[in-house]
């Protein structure tokens, strides 16, 4: 049975319709049809930054596919079939005068500095789903914990083996980061994200930060935020 996919485009946006490069403050209409044209193949979001289906825009305006993309596809679709060529070569033998030489190895230390090594498994959060926050946003749900960030495509329900770093994606956050305290879709589309004293409003999917503020500026005598949710009408709870 034959499905039909849409692809929609936010108005609001600026939107860049000539080639490369793209001017500060646009966004390539090329680059984002071509993001979501992938998803429509079935292609889920990657952690490649050169990628062009990596989830933020705002790294690279390159519209050129990356290996990353093109192992995607032809995971999904297969590759053109090999072609065979025939090498001749030619066998050389050279003799060389023998020699003793003595020989010192060195096996270098592995270098673990900024390299986190225990990156949490999907499977292993059942028994801490009070420290998770949730989103679904266009039929993919993004699931936070802590530091990382897993994408679920719903429609195919793929999802990524292995997490986001969060301040990856999101490069307008704090640092140190420590967690999402909440998070929720706008009946306008866009997203508010609260993180420890901080509250931050962006557009989805240009991921385009629209207002940073501190909560307590709009909410005083609140120690801390818990959960957030919204209700259609547009409040927040």
């Amino acid at each position: 049975m034959s499905t039909t996919e849409e692809v929609h485009i936010q108005k609001s946006l600026s939107w860049y319709l000539d080639e490369e490069p793209v001017p500060e403050g646009a966004t390539s209409l090329l680059r984002v049809l071509t993001h979501e044209i992938g998803h429509v193949l079935g292609i889920a979001h990657s952690t490649n930054y050169e990628s062009i289906m990596y989830p933020s825009l705002v790294f690279e305006n390159t519209t050129k596919l990356s290996q990353d993309d093109i192992l995607a596809i032809q995971e999904l679709y297969g590759s053109k079939p090999a072609v065979r060529t025939t090498v001749r070569t030619m066998k050389t033998t050279k003799t060389m005068p023998t020699t003793t030489t003595k020989t010192t190895t060195t096996v270098p230390t592995p270098n673990t500095q900024g390299i986190n090594l225990k990156v949490p498994k999907l499977c292993d959060l059942n028994s801490k789903m009070s420290n998770t926050s949730f989103l679904i946003v266009n039929n993919k749900l993004y699931l936070f914990y802590k530091k990382y960030v897993w994408m679920l495509n719903l429609n195919t329900r793929k999802i990524q083996d292995t997490p986001l770093v969060i301040t990856d994606w999101l490069t307008f956050l704090h640092k140190p980061f420590e967690k999402i305290s909440g998070i929720y879709q706008k009946p306008d589309n866009e997203v508010v994200l609260f993180s420890e004293s901080m509250i931050y409003i962006f557009e989805y999917a240009s991921f385009r930060l629209l207002k940073r503020e501190h909560y307590n500026v709009l909410m005083k005598n609140y120690p801390a935020v818990r959960g957030v949710v919204n209700s259609y009408r547009g409040k927040t709870y």
